[in-house]
């Protein structure tokens, strides 16, 4: 087929969608991972084939998780539902068929190798667990705290023993298959050195970068035709510190074709520039990704203690199909008002293939599951949808009496929705509300952890909101949908009038009028959501 390079959507499916297959495992049902998203907007498809270990190809060079299952069975993906690995044991590769499906259905077909994930973390002898990881526990970047050291787990680039694990793969997998290109994923997990060393060392990972562009242009004059490389790294001037990436070096060496930047989990406040203005300076084409879930507050992303009431690293928010669809069109929004080259979607397959949505048990809710993908490739089919945008990373927020809004108490939100602007439109935002014991009261007093009506002043964009337009529903003690442990508190929903808010940079400020006295509550702001509903 005919290579394209700038696509409207391009997917990431770590393989999920050929693992949750039930039987007959028969080499035309290979098609599943490709047969849904033929008439949609994806014509790219990422596909995961290895990580500190050949994960979904058959591997001649590097130990195979395929070849382990026989002993070390998955609880992921139970060995009845892989169609990978039965036809494997048939002695087929399925690998062919599957890019064969994709370059006839018109999609480029991206083999994706995860730079350092550390899904093993949960079990050291399990099937994901290399013997070379296992064997070599000295590469590991045991100075790395976050998540609460799972990602320790990384192993150090710094090493070329490590660096030639992934060269090995990466080459072998070029040879042997019919791909358009490769995808070097280093946001599973961001880090290549130890992070006190990383940036001394970020020398080494473009080095290692430009190894794999020759290892492309090499294989790509054999095969007569070009082979992309696609670069997935995170947002963050600290991240990408932390981990060793020089991403200016590696965009004015022209290395990658297509830059993917990702903040590991949806900021529907995330600009893309400058990175979108330097990747179009070194003709190399940018896409934003999409992920599966909405970003959370924390703020101690590098350290070893965080917040006890906050979620665990690893916390995914409950998601109904109505939920997730909402979402996933408005971060689309957010990007897509930004004009990048294109839109990129990471684990949304898992989302697709989770039990209770699969395709097999629940062909209907699979079916609008899959709508986004016909709606976010360009701004004019996403117009005149339901949106739901969160803005939980800029959450909690603490409001105390007498405090000016603007001092610490004011939310800023991105809303790049021009529906927003349209009288038709209704606009709901919303919040949890709790009010906790002024910590620096004297004496023993019971805190109503319920905020009364009219004791908060809430203003959008400097317009004070009447009380008429603002309701709340008592919620019982437990964790919200942010992943926070709350006590008995509020939801609080606004209905915000026509006008009040733009497509653009939006904020809500928070006040309590008054002279502070000593049993005061400190009230706290949880899980700020804008829902955008077209009647």
């Amino acid at each position: 087929m005919e290579r394209k390079k700038n696509f409207r959507i391009i997917l990431n499916d770590d393989s999920d969608t050929l693992r949750y297959v039930p039987p007959p495992h028969t080499e035309d049902r290979v098609v599943l991972a490709v047969d849904y998203l033929k008439g949609t907007y994806v014509d790219c498809l990422c596909w995961c084939v290895g990580e500190q270990q050949a994960y979904s190809y058959n591997a001649k060079r590097v130990e195979s998780y395929l070849e382990k299952l026989d002993t070390l069975d998955s609880k992921h993906f139970p060995r009845k539902n892989d169609l990978v690995y039965s036809l494997y044991k048939k002695g087929i590769d399925y690998l062919p068929l599957l890019i064969k499906e994709a370059h006839n259905a018109r999609i480029t077909f991206i083999a994706s190798f995860r730079m350092n994930d550390t899904h093993l973390k949960s079990n050291p002898r399990g099937v994901l667990a290399s013997r070379f990881w296992q064997e070599h526990q000295e590469y590991r970047l045991w100075e790395v705290t976050d998540g609460k050291t799972y990602y320790n787990a990384c192993l150090d680039y710094s090493y070329p023993e490590v660096r030639n694990l992934y060269l090995t793969m990466i080459g072998e997998v070029v040879e042997m298959y019919d791909i358009d290109g490769v995808e070097l994923d280093c946001c599973r997990n961001p880090y290549f050195f130890q992070p006190s060393e990383a940036w001394e060392k970020r020398g080494i990972f473009t080095q290692f970068v430009d190894g794999v562009k020759k290892i492309l242009i090499e294989e790509g004059k054999k095969k007569g035709k070009e082979l992309l490389l696609i670069l997935r790294v995170p947002f963050g001037e600290n991240r990408l510190r932390k981990g060793g990436i020089d991403l200016v070096a590696i965009l004015e060496k022209k290395l990658p074709d297509i830059l993917v930047m990702s903040d590991l989990a949806n900021n529907y406040n995330r600009k893309i520039e400058p990175w979108l203005m330097l990747a179009h300076k070194n003709g190399v084409l940018f896409y934003p990704s999409i992920e599966a879930d909405s970003d959370r507050t924390n703020p101690n992303f590098y350290d070893i203690i965080t917040n006890p009431v906050a979620p665990w690293h690893s916390y995914n928010p409950p998601k109904t199909p109505e939920i997730a669809v909402k979402k996933i069109r408005g971060i689309a929004q957010n990007f897509l008002g930004q004009k990048p080259d294109g839109l990129y979607m990471f684990n949304y397959p898992c989302v697709l293939n989770e039990r209770k949505n699969n395709r097999y048990k629940d062909r209907k809710t699979f079916e609008y599951l899959t709508g986004p993908l016909s709606q976010i490739g360009i701004p004019e089919t996403l117009r005149g949808t339901s949106k739901l945008y969160t803005y939980w990373t800029e959450c909690p927020i603490q409001i105390e009496t007498g405090r000016p809004a603007r001092y610490h108490q004011t939310i800023n939100f991105l809303l790049l929705d021009p529906d927003v602007e349209k009288k038709e439109t209704e606009v709901i935002v919303r919040f949890a509300e709790v009010a906790e014991r002024n910590p620096h009261a004297e004496g023993r007093y019971y805190q109503n952890p319920l905020v009364p009506p009219g004791r908060i002043k809430y203003a959008i964009n400097g317009k004070v909101v009447d009380e008429k337009y603002i309701k709340r529903k008592q919620q019982p003690r437990g964790r919200i949908l942010s992943g926070y442990l709350l006590r008995k508190h509020n939801m609080v929903e606004v209905e915000v009038p026509y006008g009040m808010l733009i497509c653009g940079e939006n904020n809500i400020s928070f006040e309590i009028p008054g002279f502070p006295e000593a049993k005061d509550p400190y009230i706290y702001i949880h899980q700020l959501e804008v829902e955008v509903k077209i009647k």
